[in-house]
């Protein structure tokens, strides 16, 4: 985990990285690692400035074989942030608790 400051915005990023074994769902066999993707996320704020999960997810690849016969590709998840959503979980509930 690295934490950088954007000073003229006031924002405290923070980068971090998703990775992890994951196995194919067709096939069970290990998927190859193919990469990185970085998505962006507004998180809770930390010492009062915004803060922006900067998060590199793991991109997963099975190739075709006998016993998977179509590419499967698939993206590390994060259990906080729904998909194609950039807003953490915990800043949802902020928001709906004052009135």
């Amino acid at each position: 985990m690295k934490s950088t400051s954007l000073s003229p915005l006031k924002t405290k990023v923070i980068d971090l990285v998703q990775s992890y074994p994951l196995s194919c769902p067709h096939c069970g066999q290990p998927m190859l690692k193919n990469g990185f993707k970085t998505v962006n996320a507004l998180g809770p704020s930390l010492h009062y400035k915004p803060t922006i999960w900067s998060i590199r997810k793991q991109k997963y690849l099975c190739r075709p074989s006998d016993d998977c016969p179509t590419t499967v590709t698939q993206l590390a998840t994060v259990t906080d942030i729904d998909y194609r959503n950039h807003i953490a979980w915990a800043i949802k509930q902020r928001a709906m608790s004052h009135d």
